[in-house]
């Protein structure tokens, strides 16, 4: 018996940030001690509830134990260890380049934390929805990150394509949760000529990864419940494209069948909006600028996936197309492959996380400067009256003497060069005046 979801009373949430807010203000969390603890807790957790963990998601999504340990619990224990071996070294401030009249200021960068659960506002969802969040936190100036769905294209360069492999790329990305991700593929744009050369290689990967069909596999999942497996079912449905393999639906059951379509139109009913099931869409092109004005019309995808063998293809695609990922022959790897950030771009969101990434996305870089008594003497010109010796001496000492590039953007070596000797005299002198300040100190 389906379980009613409870939510918080809305006279609670002002409670629950006041004591969070608390136990910030108090500090406890935010030792490295601290939050490596946390770190921990969060990977033993996972660890020594695999199993359990296991057999919840195929309880509740007939999802099998592969599925989940290379989609979630692996890239979860990758990240606790990867941010437990580097959370000192993001902490720390940082000293960045400056100019030599900054030079003895101490110029630091303070990571900070930004605030608290409630006060930063990160949402996984739908586009519509995330606008209402983003709505909602304007009011109050809250960062907010928003991670976005949309329709993930993919590209088909079909020069020295391997289909086969192609082919079986797509149907993992595809099939994965049964659809059920902001990053799966979600249709294909391939010249027509070879619509039927991938259709032919979906057709036997599909039939080698579920030789009996995807109903009877314990390898692939359940829609999350009834009424998304009927929504999904109506894109089937009221499709006009031509079904290669799967259609037949039980929404009841929480069951859509993987189900790729042929000779899907621009304007079909699978291609309005996100499908997020395990419906993959066909539509022919007749060339690759085709192909690229069509993902340009729409939305901007969370990520975009080129097949391709072609360094200028390659090169074409991502300079004349925008996503938040883009990723070149395979579909959803991006997501777990530790180092690379994980975020949206237009309407598919903005802001990013995973590793280092995540650390900045919920950190204030706090600007710092600790400006010693000394210095004054050799910017006497910074205070009133300005008489003219101060306007020469304010321009000798702060800004380029000679800029380092012509009026086209060309680096000019002589002038580089020339505008070294009064900065290598700036600070002989600034060094030659501290040394003199340290010595009648000691």
């Amino acid at each position: 018996m389906a379980k009613t979801m409870e939510y918080t009373p809305l006279d609670e949430i002002a409670k629950i940030h006041d004591t969070l807010l608390a136990s910030f203000i108090s500090g406890k969390m935010q030792s490295i001690a601290a939050r490596k603890k946390q770190i921990a807790k969060v990977a033993y957790m996972v660890k020594e509830n695999t199993n359990a963990i296991h057999d919840a998601l195929f309880k509740d999504l007939h999802r099998s134990p592969a599925e989940t340990t290379i989609c979630d619990l692996s890239p979860v224990l990758h990240e606790a260890v990867h941010t437990y071996n580097h959370i000192d070294k993001w902490t720390k401030d940082i000293k960045p380049s400056t100019t030599a009249a900054y030079h003895a200021m101490n110029l630091r960068v303070k990571p900070s934390p930004k605030g608290v659960l409630n006060t930063v506002v990160f949402f996984t969802g739908s586009p519509r929805v995330g606008q209402i969040v983003a709505t909602a936190a304007a009011k109050f100036t809250t960062p907010v990150t928003l991670e976005l769905g949309g329709k993930c294209p993919i590209i088909v360069d079909p020069h020295r394509a391997d289909y086969k492999l192609i082919a079986r790329r797509i149907l993992w990305g595809r099939a994965t949760n049964s659809g059920q991700v902001c990053i799966s593929p979600d249709y294909v744009l391939i010249p027509r000529a070879h619509q039927k050369d991938l259709a032919d290689a979906l057709r036997q990967s599909y039939e080698e990864f579920w030789p009996s069909g995807t109903h009877e596999s314990a390898s692939f999942g359940r829609i999350v419940n009834p009424a998304s497996a009927k929504r999904v079912s109506g894109y089937i449905n009221e499709s006009k494209g031509n079904i290669l393999f799967g259609g037949v639906s039980e929404p009841d059951q929480c069951f859509v069948p993987l189900t790729v379509l042929t000779d899907v139109a621009k304007t079909d009913s699978t291609m309005q909006e996100e499908i997020f099931g395990p419906v993959l869409s066909i539509v022919p092109v007749d060339s690759l600028d085709e192909a690229i004005d069509f993902v340009n019309e729409r939305p901007q995808p969370l990520a975009l996936y080129v097949f391709t063998r072609d360094a200028r293809y390659k090169e074409k695609v991502a300079r004349n197309t925008r996503s938040g990922a883009i990723v070149f022959n395979d579909t959803m790897m991006h997501g777990t492959a530790p180092g690379l950030p994980f975020g949206g771009s237009g309407s598919s969101g903005y802001g990013q996380y995973h590793g280092k990434w995540g650390f900045d996305t919920f950190t204030h870089y706090r600007a710092s400067l600790d400006n010693p008594s000394w210095t004054d003497r050799f910017v006497q010109f910074r205070y009133p009256p300005y008489t003219e010796w101060k306007v020469v001496a304010a321009k000798a000492v702060l800004s380029p003497v000679v800029l380092p590039f012509d009026k086209d953007g060309k680096k000019t070596y002589l002038k580089r060069l020339q505008q070294c000797v009064p900065v290598l005299i700036l600070i002989a002198a600034v060094l030659y005046s501290r040394q003199k300040y340290q010595a009648r100190l000691s």
